[in-house]
């Protein structure tokens, strides 16, 4: 079923149940993006009267994309059976071809946000003739932080001796004004996905689930992040400090503050990938600072799927003689 906003309330109970549910997948957090940049094509799926999977998108033409305005998005679902899987993945699919729809783009979520931690839908991708189209390294440390590499040991260490103070802030906009943009642009010569009147909103409507995190050396911010909360992982969506938090280790700091403070409740801390140019390079350094905290990779698949792949479906079991 087409999604319209009088299902809200059977979206979210989707999501309260689902093992792969992640912040992203809130309609309120899909509503910061300004009206009439996508045209939405979610979808809601029943069985037995009860909502039981949900699936974030919008179309461009006959492609659907799942979904262009997320980091991930793929198939949510409540926990069920590896038939209940296929059967909604090919409603879905049947869905999309009357439509007059001819393929599915997703972006799926990586395993590790899932608390089950089963990959079922990779098999279910695989049957239905999908194309992996771009791949990413997501690089994740599991919790409680434990940290072996001599030189990040080293460096929290002395950041422990710096008399930094690590605050948690209900405001964003002196962290992107500070440090954010002139990092992003003066390193990378980017800008961040959100500006900070987005991410505002986003703090307000999600309390709890985006928290803001600053460092401070002698009553001045020299590094922060930017914290989504999932059920299972949390997120630094955006990381940044100046030159004298580099000189500080004030990051090094920060990570591991995050990464035992809250390693009691959650499973991972998610650093995301450090890819360039659709996933074909890495940014070298980003990356080994990632890994010498341990983190390890899990990749991150962007499917290409025909909506007519629900045929191939029908043919996943061998009749038993």
């Amino acid at each position: 079923m087409h999604y319209s906003p009088d299902l809200k309330k059977d979206w979210g109970r989707v999501l309260q149940k689902a093992t792969n549910a992640t912040l992203m997948h809130e309609r309120d957090f899909l509503a910061y993006h300004p009206s009439g940049k996508f045209q939405d094509c979610s979808v809601i799926l029943y069985g037995n009267g009860k909502p039981v999977a949900v699936f974030a998108a919008h179309r461009e033409g006959k492609t659907v994309y799942s979904h262009q305005g997320l980091s991930y998005a793929g198939l949510i679902q409540v926990p069920c059976s590896f038939d209940q899987k296929i059967e909604q993945f090919k409603a879905l699919m049947k869905y999309f071809e009357s439509l007059g729809l001819s393929h599915l783009q997703i972006k799926a979520t990586p395993a590790f946000y899932n608390s089950t931690q089963e990959e079922a839908m990779v098999y279910i991708m695989h049957l239905s003739n999908a194309e992996i189209i771009q791949m990413e390294l997501s690089l994740t440390i599991n919790l409680p932080l434990a940290v072996k590499n001599k030189g990040r040991k080293a460096n929290i260490k002395q950041a422990g001796r710096q008399d930094l103070i690590i605050i948690e802030s209900n405001e964003v906009k002196s962290f992107w004004e500070a440090l954010l943009l002139p990092n992003l642009q003066n390193r990378y010569q980017t800008a961040p996905t959100h500006s900070h009147e987005e991410m505002s909103f986003l703090m307000e409507k999600f309390p709890g689930k985006i928290r803001q995190f600053n460092v401070f050396k002698d009553g001045l911010m020299v590094a922060g992040a930017t914290v989504y909360f999932s059920k299972n992982c949390i997120h630094t969506q955006y990381l940044a400090s100046n030159s004298q938090g580099r000189k500080l280790n004030a990051l090094d700091a920060l990570v591991n503050y995050l990464g035992n403070t809250f390693a009691e409740k959650y499973k991972f801390l998610d650093f995301g990938h450090s890819n360039e140019n659709l996933g074909l390079n890495i940014n070298k350094g980003l990356f080994r600072w990632k890994e010498s905290f341990g983190a390890n990779s899990f990749v991150h698949r962007h499917y290409m799927v025909p909506v007519d792949g629900w045929k191939k479906l029908n043919k996943v079991y061998k009749q038993s003689s």
